[in-house]
């Protein structure tokens, strides 16, 4: 969903789930989209952020890092590869009326590329409210056992309480775009 600033007077209303986009073209037409954002340890962020967006209803990728509750600064590309306290992280922004969470984490299970043992390649999914979490243990219950093609298992995936998300570094959004 792409909007044209010029052609759209547009408002974000937080309503406990998302976020619901209300915009009134200039024909007066009032269009609403369900806006709502997921954040995800995927691997490194790079191939994932753009994956995520071939998929109808996911409308934004951000690349960053997360992870850290206990964050006093801004982290760095090399304060997050020197370390052991962040993950690099997506945040997803998706249409909910078009992918509900459920079929976003399914999504995103099948597009990471985390590595085992690596705090900053890391699966993790990072609930940003108590639905998210609900949803995101039922899934991971109904998926216990688990196993993708190519030997990736539920169980090396993990869920943690949301902490706060930094956009990485300009230079790592749409990263394959800029190299193709």
């Amino acid at each position: 969903l792409a909007f044209c600033e010029d052609a759209f007077s547009s408002a974000f209303v937080q309503n406990g789930v998302g976020s619901t986009r209300s915009s009134i073209a200039s024909n007066g037409i009032l269009i609403r989209t369900a806006v709502s954002e997921g954040t995800f340890g995927m691997g490194c962020f790079w191939e994932p952020a753009e994956e995520l967006l071939k998929v109808d209803g996911v409308i934004d990728t951000v690349a960053g890092y997360t992870g850290n509750p206990k964050a006093d600064k801004v982290p760095n590309y090399e304060s997050v590869c020197y370390g052991r306290d962040w993950v690099e992280g997506v945040r997803v922004v998706f249409d909910d009326e078009k992918l509900s969470y459920e079929e976003l984490l399914e999504e995103v299970f099948e597009t990471q590329k985390p590595q085992l043992g690596s705090r900053q390649y890391a699966s993790i999914i990072f609930p940003h409210n108590d639905q998210q979490s609900q949803i995101a243990k039922a899934w991971m219950e109904k998926n216990a056992g688990r196993e993708r093609k190519d030997g990736w298992k539920m169980e090396w995936t993990s869920l943690e309480p949301y902490s706060r998300f930094f956009q990485a570094e300009g230079y790592h959004q749409r990263y394959w775009q800029k190299q193709r």
